[in-house]
């Protein structure tokens, strides 16, 4: 007796192996399994069908396929079939683009109107212009008016002026005579004859004494209220005479003009 167990060398077709060739004959009796060199042939078999009909079809599928004809009838199918879409089938088909149409009538209309348009621009410029003119114009006659105005203003304030001054100058001094006058009678009155004596020209105050002027004074009206009273300028305004009418007596007091001013040159009393 061999150690350890035995190979087995008798093996069936199911896959079993058996230890003697009695218990193999007896297993395939009663399984009803194939010799083991019959299974081995009947797997050669298949195999061989197997290969032939893959080579079959690869040389069918290489075959050129006749085309398809899409009939109305095909197409019924198709959209009777569960799952159908027609926007993937059918409009996923580019359409051809539409000729343009051009609307005469429109594109007239819209010409005119444009004609129209710029005839109303060209009105309207031609009234704007015309306006501006206008506008224009009736500023340069009113600026010519003011201008002629200024002008003839200025003149007659130039000639006015060469005339005035001699006016002035006459109506001042006959003014500062005539104060002179008032002052100088005022001061006999308040009896204050070194003031009245001031008043008098350098000369007439060498010849005339403060009491002198107070005697000659006291014998006038100097307290009554002048009745009338006239002054008279020298063309020259270098002489003046201040008239004084009052208790039926005319007084006159002439003045001569200094370096200082007015000053009473001399009083005379007349009866009027």
């Amino acid at each position: 007796m061999a150690s350890g167990s035995k190979v087995k060398k008798h093996k069936c077709s199911c896959g079993r192996s058996f230890r003697h060739a009695i218990s193999l004959k007896r297993h395939q009796n009663v399984t009803g399994c194939a010799p083991a060199d019959a299974a081995a042939g009947e797997e050669k078999v298949a195999a061989e069908s197997a290969g032939d009909i893959a080579n079959k079809a690869v040389v069918e599928e290489a075959k050129p396929k006749p085309p398809i004809e899409i009939t109305p009838e095909v197409v019924a199918c198709w959209q009777e079939q569960t799952g159908f879409n027609r926007t993937s089938v059918v409009d996923t088909i580019p359409q051809k683009p539409a000729k343009p149409q051009i609307d005469w009538l429109a594109l007239a209309a819209t010409t005119k109107a444009f004609i129209e348009f710029c005839g109303e621009l060209r009105s309207s410029a031609f009234r704007t212009t015309k306006s501006a003119v206008v506008v224009l114009g009736r500023s340069a006659i009113f600026f010519a008016a003011v201008i002629l105005s200024g002008w003839l203003l200025v003149t007659s304030v130039s000639a006015s002026g060469h005339a005035t001054p001699a006016h002035n100058t006459t109506e001042h001094d006959r003014v500062a005579a005539q104060t002179v006058v008032a002052d100088f009678l005022q001061h006999a009155k308040l009896n204050h004859y070194t003031r009245a004596h001031a008043l008098l020209t350098p000369d007439a105050r060498h010849s005339v004494s403060p009491g002198q002027l107070q005697y000659m004074m006291n014998s006038l009206p100097i307290h009554e209220k002048p009745a009338a009273c006239t002054t008279q300028v020298s063309d020259n305004g270098e002489k003046a005479q201040v008239t004084l009418k009052r208790d039926g007596q005319k007084e006159v007091y002439r003045l001569t003009k200094t370096q200082a001013g007015w000053g009473l040159s001399s009083v005379a009393v007349a009866n009027s």
